[in-house]
């Protein structure tokens, strides 16, 4: 009898340990990335840090374009202007795209917004994520610096 019960007792642990296993695969992991963003669509170098990148879900460094944008002004705030931006990054081992929804001052130059994954090619098939996003001035009217923080996982 307490044969039987120490067997029920291992196999209710191993498929608790084997149900656990996807839900940990598909944990969320934190990243940060940046880009030195000219006004063009041109693609430039991007450096991504972070535990997406330590455990290999996210390349450290690839290239990211600037697709289609939208911009609508801000019928509250004079000086603001609301953007609608996709980015292309391309990596070694694929490609994903990004959807930004920002919130650019004018007078400033800065940005700030959200950022999320619309999806992907190669090892980003089944990439999600999503994050805040802000920019800086680098070459007033010629380019940005972009940083993008938030988490990623792979289904």
């Amino acid at each position: 009898m307490k044969r039987r019960i120490v067997l029920v007792v291992l196999f209710a642990a191993l498929a608790g340990v084997m149900a656990a296993m996807p839900a940990m695969a598909a944990q969320r992991l934190d990243v940060h990335i940046e880009v030195t963003s000219p006004f063009t669509s041109d693609a430039v170098p991007f450096a991504a840090s972070g535990p997406a990148v330590d455990s290999g879900l996210l390349s450290a460094t690839g290239f990211v374009s600037t697709g289609d944008v939208t911009v609508s002004p801000s019928p509250h705030r004079d000086g603001f202007l609301y953007l609608t931006i996709l980015k292309h990054f391309v990596c070694d081992n694929g490609t994903f795209d990004v959807e930004v929804a920002a919130t650019l001052d004018l007078n400033a130059g800065t940005g700030s917004g959200q950022w999320k994954v619309l999806g992907g090619t190669g090892a980003y098939a089944s990439f999600k994520g999503n994050g805040k996003c802000y920019s800086i001035p680098c070459v007033p009217g010629e380019s940005v610096y972009d940083f993008y923080d938030g988490s990623l996982k792979n289904k």
